[in-house]
């Protein structure tokens, strides 16, 4: 009789265990493709094809990064990666902090919204850099797998063109 009301009085209660060993740190892999207005839209090639696509593709981008968050719904991270863009021959190198909101719009899909602030490198090109900013709107899905638009700016130019790219990209969270 003692030891069974003993046992009780010192077992654990599993509710409060399960809250703190919730796992509250994050990675994201992310891949997007910089697109520009097609500057050949409506022309004919030498072989006789017509240029039908308005906007292409003009380079890839990937990025990582690792955070912290809180029930999925909000996070804090660094970032860093390679960004190509083909038009102005330009490889660069974003590191910036990230926030992230991603509120439930239904059973299992979520809004995405990132914004990001930090510091652009130019691969290759002296010592050309600047501030980087970036906004990103997009979905994710319950397997936290996500697809987005991002518009981001290098704070620096080009031959007179400040550099900056529209994309399209899709995102793996890592809970």
């Amino acid at each position: 009789m003692f030891l069974c009301s003993t046992s009780l009085l010192f077992s654990q209660d599993q509710s409060n265990y399960e809250s703190f060993s919730k796992k509250t740190t994050f990675t994201q892999f992310e891949l997007t493709v910089p697109l520009k207005g097609n500057d050949t839209y409506g022309e004919i090639d030498p072989n006789g094809n017509r240029s039908n696509y308005i906007i292409v593709p003009d380079g890839i981008s990937t990025k990582f990064g690792f955070g912290i968050h809180f029930e999925k719904w909000i996070g804090l991270s660094l970032h860093s990666g390679i960004d190509w863009k083909i038009t102005p021959k330009l490889v660069s190198t974003p590191v910036y902090a990230q926030i992230t909101l991603n509120p439930l719009l239904g059973y299992d899909t979520r809004l995405l919204i990132q914004a990001g602030y930090g510091h652009s490198f130019a691969i290759g090109r002296g010592n050309l850099n600047g501030k980087y900013y970036k906004a990103r709107l997009g979905v994710t899905t319950e397997d936290d797998l996500g697809i987005f638009i991002d518009v981001s700016s290098y704070g620096f130019a080009v031959k007179g063109t400040e550099m900056g790219s529209f994309s399209l990209g899709f995102c793996i969270f890592v809970f």
